[in-house]
């Protein structure tokens, strides 16, 4: 367990970073790549060379960070699952204030509490965590970010429709 202490320490460090902190899986992304083209052709060589500890130290060690990768790209599919659901109440709620008001809401806290209770986060990290709304000339848009800093999805109130933006 010593000899893995490491590669556990900064596989939950690089979990925290890309999944909690950033949402994103950019650094998720690069240790699989890392994995796949460093740790096991070192893997192969050791068994090719019949270096059996070897061999199984960086299956063990690649085991570890593998896991990683699947649990933050599990977290972040789960966090855009979940900032989707939630926009879709906000898109409701912001529905609800243009039948009565006969206009969209100028900001989305213009819709607590009568027509939601509070304005939910997006998703669970700790940055680009937000819904974004923006109210030009009557025509309203919503968007969050799947994939920060870029890669927003955005909804167009006026025309009803999800599209990307970046």
């Amino acid at each position: 367990m010593r000899t893995y202490k490491k590669s556990i320490l900064l596989s939950i460090f690089i979990y925290f970073v890309d999944a909690l902190f950033y949402g994103q899986g950019g650094i998720a992304l690069i240790t699989a790549v890392i994995i796949v083209f460093f740790l096991f052709p070192k893997i192969l060589i050791a068994l090719f060379r019949k270096e059996k500890k070897r061999a199984r130290e960086g299956m063990i060690r690649a085991g570890i960070y593998a896991f990683m990768v699947v649990m933050v790209f599990l977290t972040n599919f789960c966090n855009s699952s979940l900032a989707a659901r939630r926009a879709e109440n906000l898109i409701q709620a912001a529905s609800l204030y243009k039948s009565k008001n006969n206009q969209y809401p100028k900001n989305l806290e213009a819709l607590v509490p009568d027509f939601i209770t509070e304005i939910p986060a997006a998703k669970f990290t700790l940055s680009y965590n937000r819904f974004l709304y923006h109210y030009r000339e009557g025509n309203p848009v919503l968007f969050y970010y799947v994939v920060p800093p870029f890669g927003r999805r955005v909804y167009n109130f006026q025309n009803s429709q999800w599209g990307t933006m970046d």
